[in-house]
């Protein structure tokens, strides 16, 4: 099953704050976020600028292009203005195709957004296709389809005049970033529409409802142009244009209500969601998704009449606020929403095997939340590191980034080295240990498993010699890591420090059922923490020798790569293939296994499976989020990077706000 989402954005947008007024730019924007956890690869192709979490950025306007394409000169115009805008239409349509024509692969899932986008599904046939969020009219659409909402869905039956349902067609409320509203239970005395500025959102209706309350202070905000209602308005009725970003979170949580009088069926009323996260009550139109998004009297009322919309307000003092937030958090936080697209969008990967007919339920898989409750804390990752010697220079950014990783990953450290002037984090667990300390446990620890008598000085001439005893790791240090409480749940293996590492947790769900972690590298390699696992190093062909030769042969990536395999595949095992996430930096020495013009080229900055494109830098952001950005503009998040023993310069020692990772040296500004 491939894991691949392509993900296709607004041609007159950017996923960022500045656009969050345009209900589908918010989808692009938080979807990669929400599946991303559940182990799927996000390619999002949208214009330069984004902000969204996905792990690839494909560029395709850059900001200057785009601003010259734009009918929109001010900020304040609205988004409408370059809908139906066929010049950049065109040029975005065209730019896209290109790109995402070498990048999508047969199985793949390409994400449609702003409707369907009918060049692309005829163009990558051997893909499957859905469109994300429908809240819009076009129909019939794609075959695959998921509604913001159950009235929304029957909408679109009514209107094709189907009275048969169809199972692949799903009800998934739009994404809304949960974590951004809380709970504010001392609001303000007034009441909020956010929305668009328009007759068929209901402005009108806000008219007659500040005339009847006119103690009431009434604030509008969003995009649109409200001349036409200067005239008529009322002085409690106050129109004042959009708000983004910290602003508008705090114009929302303080509401006493949220109004939201639609003319038009509404398919959602993403402000209505926002708004109730914050325990807002929400006074909706009686038809569209207000039938499922406002519970009566518990979350807000529905209305019929103006008589209707006064006593509402007045009444959603009354509601418990508090109620209303937990109540829009079950339903609505990123978290739910990104389970129901993960079962979704594996249902859809399923066609190309059984589908309906699969022997899993994708909806009631162990990834649910109801499964993943009963364990007692989530698996971790916790890396075996025996290390001798002078550590890399910018060995405290190496620990900076393991302590943003402390949700799911602990290194045990075995050293002599002093650790005194270094800000350790809490999962990096020191072993105070020496070389010939270790050397004696490997020489024990050969001559009971392979009945081989061998002196301890014969072992490890070389500290780098480590590299062909860490798929021994596991077994050798068990005893360290029970310790510990580390269970069979858990994963054990190695790594090394001269890595700076991403978030792990936006790329790797530790519920899913994976028994490795890595593959064959040296640098980051995890195996489930059980006996078959643990003593898996004795099918290696010819161990004792290849550990007593004083040459690094390199076991823990060739030696052991095929028995590795040869036991996953006999047992059906996952592997979390990290190659598709980190950003492996080739050093000089091996320009020529990937480059045969490496000579000619005025550059060589370049990772082992991007070989084709040159990076500009990698940028490490105040979360500790990593992101590779190459010299055409696009741009790729990243698991890790590695830098192969790296000769690197660093002038720094805190980088609060963030730092770059360049060529050949660690800076503040890119």
């Amino acid at each position: 099953m491939s894991k691949n989402l392509h993900l296709l954005g607004i041609a007159h947008t950017i996923p960022c704050q500045e656009y969050i007024s345009c209900a589908f730019t918010v989808k692009v924007l938080l979807f990669p976020e929400l599946i991303q956890p559940f182990g799927w690869y996000v390619v999002e192709y949208s214009n330069e600028g984004s902000a969204s979490k996905a792990h690839e950025h494909i560029v395709i306007l850059n900001k200057d292009r785009l601003q010259a394409l734009s009918r929109r000169k001010l900020g304040e115009e609205p988004l409408d203005a370059d809908v139906g805008n066929v010049e950049l239409e065109w040029e975005f349509q065209r730019i896209l195709v290109e790109k995402i024509r070498s990048r999508a692969k047969p199985g793949d899932i390409v994400c449609h957004v702003w409707g369907p986008n009918m060049e692309v599904y005829d163009l990558l046939r051997d893909c499957h296709h859905i469109e994300l969020s429908v809240g819009y009219t076009a129909s019939p659409g794609l075959p695959f389809r998921v509604y913001e909402s159950s009235a929304w869905m029957h909408w679109h039956y009514g209107k094709a005049g189907q009275e048969d349902g169809n199972n692949y067609r799903w009800v998934i409320p739009s994404p809304v970033d949960s974590d951004k509203w809380h709970l504010c239970e001392e609001p303000d005395n007034y009441a909020l529409f956010l929305g668009e500025v328009t007759t068929r959102k209901g402005v009108d209706t806000l008219v007659e409802i500040a005339r009847r309350m006119p103690k009431l202070p009434i604030l509008v905000h969003g995009p649109g142009d409200p001349s036409r209602w200067a005239s008529v308005a009322p002085v409690n009725l106050m129109f004042n244009g959009p708000v983004f970003e910290d602003r508008r979170v705090d114009v929302v949580r303080q509401a006493r209500s949220m109004l939201m009088p639609s003319v038009s069926i509404e398919p959602l009323g993403n402000s209505g969601i926002e708004a109730q996260l914050s325990g807002v009550p929400l006074m909706g139109a009686a038809y569209g998704a207000f039938q499922e998004t406002i519970l009566e009297g518990i979350t807000g009322y529905r209305c019929h009449t103006l008589a209707d919309w006064v006593e509402a307000i007045r009444l959603s003092k009354s509601l418990d606020r508090r109620q209303i937030a937990a109540l829009a958090r079950t339903r609505y936080s990123k978290e739910t929403v990104g389970k129901q697209y993960d079962w979704v969008l594996r249902q859809l990967s399923d066609l190309s095997g059984r589908g309906w007919y699969a022997d899993r339920s994708r909806k009631f898989a162990e990834t649910s939340a109801a499964a993943r409750a009963v364990r007692s804390r989530k698996p971790r990752i916790w890396l075996y590191m025996p290390y001798f010697g002078a550590f890399p220079n910018y060995f405290q950014l190496y620990l900076d980034s393991l302590g943003n990783n402390a949700d799911c990953l602990s290194v045990f450290l075995m050293t002599d080295i002093n650790l005194s002037g270094y800000r350790l984090p809490d999962n990096l667990i020191p072993v105070p240990m020496t070389l010939s300390m270790l050397r004696e446990k490997f020489a024990r620890f050969i001559g009971d498993e392979f009945g081989v008598d061998v002196g301890p000085d014969a072992l490890l001439k070389q500290p780098y010699k480590l590299a062909d005893f860490k798929i021994m790791y596991p077994a050798v240090f068990y005893d360290t890591g029970k310790r510990h409480d580390v269970t069979e749940d858990d994963f054990v293996g190695w790594g090394d420090c001269d890595v700076i590492y991403g978030r792990f947790s936006d790329f790797l769900d530790m519920s899913i059922d994976y028994h490795t972690i890595g593959g064959f590298h040296g640098h980051l390699t995890a195996l489930r923490n059980i006996a078959a696992f643990r003593m898996l190093f004795r099918e290696t062909p010819n161990l004792p020798a290849l550990l007593i030769d004083e040459k690094n042969k390199i076991v823990d990536e060739i030696a052991f790569r095929k028995p590795l395999l040869d036991f996953l595949k006999q047992n059906r095992y996952r592997m979390f293939y990290t190659n598709l996430y980190f950003c492996d930096v080739i050093p000089e020495r091996f320009f020529g296994l990937f480059r045969e013009d490496h000579a000619q080229r005025k550059k060589n900055f370049f990772d082992g499976y991007h070989a084709h494109k040159e990076i500009r830098h990698l940028y490490c952001d105040r979360e500790g989020r990593m992101t590779v950005i190459y010299d055409d503009g696009d741009s790729r998040a990243s698991l890790y990077c590695h830098l192969q023993k790296r000769d690197m310069s660093l002038n720094f020692d805190r980088a609060e706000n963030g730092y770059y990772i360049g060529e050949h040296a660690f800076s503040l500004l890119p």
